[in-house]
């Protein structure tokens, strides 16, 4: 009976993520959690069933925690800024004639720390010369860059 329950959860966790990557212009690390959600939909659909009651009733809540694991970790390792909200913060600090051009494209970033942390790049539309913007979407911090 839960079964099919927990399966469409997990389903529905994995469309979560995927959106939740789009939403952040590709900069999440989601392979893991992705994997651990497929994992779980094959525990259910080919494991579960050789297992004895008290065990399954383990599996049964270990799958309960990590439903809920999988959603509150991907919020909280989010970074701060989406893609939109990173292209309006670059763009209002352009010309009026300097535009954004939204193309999706990460970049590499170095964090204060010293961490590689994927970052957005934005390339700019204008009159004169075509520039590009690298943003790093954890502390909101922009440059140019050539």
């Amino acid at each position: 009976m839960y079964k099919k329950a927990i399966i469409s959860m997990l389903l529905l966790e994995i469309v979560f993520l995927f959106v939740l990557q789009y939403v952040y212009g590709n900069v999440l690390d989601i392979g893991s959690l992705i994997g651990l959600a497929v994992l779980l939909i094959f525990l259910n659909l080919f494991l579960i069933h050789r297992l004895s009651g008290k065990r399954k009733q383990a599996v049964f809540v270990i799958q309960i925690i990590l439903l809920i694991f999988i959603p509150v970790y991907s919020m909280m390792m989010s970074p701060a800024h989406t893609y939109e909200s990173a292209a309006e913060k670059v763009e209002q600090n352009l010309e009026s004639s300097d535009k954004i051009i939204k193309n999706r494209k990460v970049i590499l970033m170095e964090n204060e720390d010293g961490s590689i942390k994927k970052g957005y790049l934005f390339s700019m539309e204008n009159n004169s010369d075509p520039a590009s913007y690298a943003f790093n979407p954890w502390n909101g911090d922009y440059q140019k860059i050539d």
